[in-house]
């Protein structure tokens, strides 16, 4: 008989040196996923520990100038049915229900989730990006063809 749920959900971040961060994103994902991964590429911070100190589980990575190989093997570490790939450096500030949803949810779509950039000089710019993977997602280099 096949599986219909509870599907596991995982936050799956690529980090370098994001201490200054890193609690608030995991602060405001934690309550809402049932386990989250950080791939450190190489911080000189304290990112690892205090992403440890939030509960998340962390995983390291050589940096090889390739944020798709990064993610490919933090979404492999991940191995939860879903995936909520999120950067250091962002938060989640509404929507935690809808991410606790997909535990009932079979993972057989790509989901996305509302970015608002603050950091644009003309105002906040809002987009909307594939960011909710089922497991077996990965990304693709668009330069070297894999």
């Amino acid at each position: 008989m096949m599986a219909t749920g509870p599907w596991r959900t995982c936050l799956v971040v690529i980090a370098r040196n994001e201490a200054r961060h890193i609690d608030r994103l995991l602060r405001s994902v934690m309550p809402w996923v049932d386990d989250a991964l950080i791939l450190d590429t190489g911080s000189s911070d304290n990112t690892p520990a205090l992403a440890r100190a939030q509960g998340a589980r962390v995983a390291h990575f050589d940096w090889c100038d390739d944020f798709a190989a990064a993610r490919n093997c933090a979404l492999a570490e991940a191995s939860a049915d879903w995936h909520i790939v999120l950067d250091g450096d962002e938060w989640l500030a509404e929507g935690g229900p809808a991410q606790a949803s997909l535990r009932g949810l079979k993972p057989d779509h790509i989901g996305v989730v509302h970015l608002v950039d603050h950091g644009a000089a003309a105002g906040p710019v809002n987009s909307w990006l594939s960011r909710v993977f089922p497991a077996n997602v990965r990304y693709r280099c668009s330069n070297c063809g894999d």
